[in-house]
């Protein structure tokens, strides 16, 4: 009896220390090494947020729900990974940037220094979810256009570049967040505009009679783009099925996208094995 139980709390001891709080089975959080940190870190379009651990840390353990749980609500615009300072090859990355103490919150602009590498900074606030979120934001790009004005506004922002538009039709003042990640995902691969419902006129010719709504322009069988060659979106406001419907615009856009009468078809649902490999490059 004696001998099983010290067998049953030695493998204990050896369970206790990788359970709750490893991050290699979640798909939100990547844990990183130096091969991999300059891909998804000073290569990425989002603003980074990364997390220096020790699977041995209490304070680590804590923090880990927290951290998932908001990586996986940022999802749409912003990344948060994760490296653990107890694995030698790690050790250098976490000497590089300044790692004492365990965990380590640092954020990573997205303007680069003279090396081209973003500039990281200590996150210094109370680490709940909606302070990680509120920070990641502050450093989102913004790259959606908003299109004002009447049709002849929309008309020339269509013809200025020979790229796929898509339109989100909106009442908020501001553009939403999902719109804004959406806009660093397919950056030089798609243009996110967005049309308020101040703009009656492009509302009106496009009978918008409810938000959000989105239609994706692309070139007509002239390959040329007009006002009423476009495809309308017709699923859920979710991020992971506007990412499927949106990926087949993001390809050369010389290449003659459906017609307007394929705005009838309704867009084809995503598997769920596409949608769990999502990267920074949508």
């Amino acid at each position: 009896m004696n001998f099983k139980f010290v067998l049953s709390l030695l493998l204990l001891l050896l369970v206790v220390p990788v359970s709750g709080h490893s991050f290699d089975n979640d798909k939100h959080v990547k844990e990183l090494t130096p091969k991999k940190f300059k891909r998804y870190v000073h290569d990425s379009n989002y603003p980074v947020c990364v997390m220096f651990y020790a699977p041995w840390c209490g304070y680590c353990k804590q923090l880990t729900p927290i951290y998932k749980k908001t990586a996986k609500s940022a999802k749409a615009f912003g990344r948060f990974h994760a490296v653990n300072c107890d694995e030698s090859e790690n050790r250098p990355l976490c000497s590089k940037y300044g790692v004492e103490g365990f965990p380590t919150l640092k954020f990573f602009k997205n303007s680069k220094d003279s090396s081209g590498e973003k500039i990281a900074y200590d996150f210094l606030l109370d680490r709940t979810s909606k302070n990680l979120l509120s920070e990641i934001k502050k450093n989102l790009l913004r790259l959606t256009q908003v299109v004002r004005g009447d049709m002849s506004d929309l008309d020339k922002f269509l013809k200025r570049e020979k790229q796929a538009k898509a339109i989100l039709f909106t009442d908020k003042s501001s553009t939403p967040d999902l719109w804004k990640g959406l806009a660093v995902g397919f950056h030089k691969k798609i243009i996110l505009g967005a049309v308020n419902s101040r703009n009656k006129d492009i509302f009106s010719y496009y009978k918008i009679e409810s938000t959000p709504q989105i239609l994706v322009f692309h070139p007509d069988e002239n390959n040329e783009f007009s006002v009423d060659s476009f495809t309308k979106y017709k699923g859920p406001t979710k991020y992971e099925e506007i990412v499927e419907f949106l990926k087949p615009f993001k390809i050369s856009s010389q290449k003659s996208k459906p017609s307007k009468s394929s705005s009838k078809k309704s867009p084809k649902k995503p598997s769920a094995t596409k949608s769990s490999k999502l990267r920074d490059e949508l």
